[in-house]
């Protein structure tokens, strides 16, 4: 699947509201505010982003999935930058059936 997608409440919405998530290795950013902070900075770059899933076991209300991806994105001077990675992810059903990030640390290899 590949989006470049700019959609920064759509993408807060993906997590519950005490989520965790890892924007880089060593940092982490907990709770809605911290998340729309971090994802607003991350559309600023006008990602085109690559995520491939590369498997996802589910017990009762909990996922874990694996994923692989690539994002073409430029730096804050506007130079052109490529990055990628191995993400690894823990999902909760919610009551409606949705499925929502508890923890996302797109950086799970490093």
């Amino acid at each position: 699947m590949r989006s470049t997608r700019t959609d920064l409440e759509g993408l807060v919405s993906l997590y519950e509201s005490d989520a965790v998530f890892v924007p880089s290795p060593g940092q982490v950013a907990t709770g809605t505010d911290s998340l729309r902070e971090v994802f607003a900075s991350f559309l600023a770059t006008k990602p085109s982003f690559e995520l491939k899933m590369t498997s996802l076991h589910q017990v009762g209300d909990l996922a874990l999935e694996s994923s692989t991806w690539k994002m073409e994105c430029n730096d804050p001077e506007g130079n052109p930058m490529a990055l990628g990675g191995t993400c690894s992810g823990v999902l909760r059903r919610q009551s409606d059936g949705r499925w929502l990030f508890v923890i996302d640390n797109p950086f799970a290899s490093e």
